[in-house]
């Protein structure tokens, strides 16, 4: 586990890129961050976590980006520490609203693909594909393929995500049980409505906010308890 230091600017950096989708420099850091160390510093533990697999620096004398492991982390780190305060309009209906209007719901207000999948009746409604594709930045043809064919194979594959679910909001990070692009990430819960499961996912780009997401997931956990 890293200390706190590089924990803090790492958290800084993914923090930055998912709002910017923008390499984070060192003296952005210095600047926007308040770090209490001078620049050289910052840059000394930016190549400690570029060298630790956690950063990767596409230029040379350009900033860094986060990695899947630097993401996974960030993603752990808030599934660990659940926000009381936390609101999110869905949630007073959520489990009086059919399924498809909490799905539209979700989708609308994170601006990814949200899907649910009701295990008993063999049922899964999905909403936000435009909001999906709007949100990546697509380097050739083949991501928008990989992305597409995942949309269609969702209600095929949904079935292989049931046992990595538990109690708690599970992330994957690229590929999934149920997407194949290594472009996305998923966030998948499992809960209760009513007398009905329900199999919640959300799938969007790696740099999705996290924090947001997750926070919903728990807060549905709390809400049904």
């Amino acid at each position: 586990m890293l200390k706190d230091r590089p924990l803090s600017i790492l958290e800084a950096v993914v923090r930055d890129f998912i709002n910017t989708g923008v390499p984070v420099s060192s003296k952005r850091l210095f600047q926007d961050h308040g770090f209490e160390i001078k620049p050289a510093t910052i840059r000394a533990e930016l190549n400690q976590l570029t060298e630790s697999g956690f950063l990767s620096q596409p230029h040379t004398s350009g900033g860094r980006i986060p990695t899947d492991k630097a993401y996974r982390l960030f993603a752990e780190h808030f599934v660990a520490t659940p926000n009381p305060n936390f609101t999110f309009p869905a949630l007073e209906n959520w489990l009086r609203s059919k399924m498809n209007k909490f799905i539209d719901e979700v989708s609308e207000e994170l601006r990814i693909l949200s899907v649910g999948y009701n295990p008993r009746q063999q049922e899964v409604y999905k909403s936000g594909l435009d909001d999906l594709v709007g949100s990546l930045d697509f380097e050739n043809k083949k991501d928008i393929f990989e992305v597409v064919s995942d949309f269609e194979m969702i209600d095929e594959r949904v079935n292989s995500i049931l046992n990595y679910l538990d109690n708690r909001p599970k992330v994957f990070i690229g590929k999934s049980p149920i997407t194949k692009s290594q472009n996305l990430s998923v966030v998948a819960g499992r809960y209760k409505r009513g007398e009905d499961p329900l199999i919640l996912i959300a799938i969007g780009p790696k740099r999705m906010d996290y924090e947001k997401v997750i926070q919903l997931f728990k807060a549905l956990n709390n809400d049904d308890e």
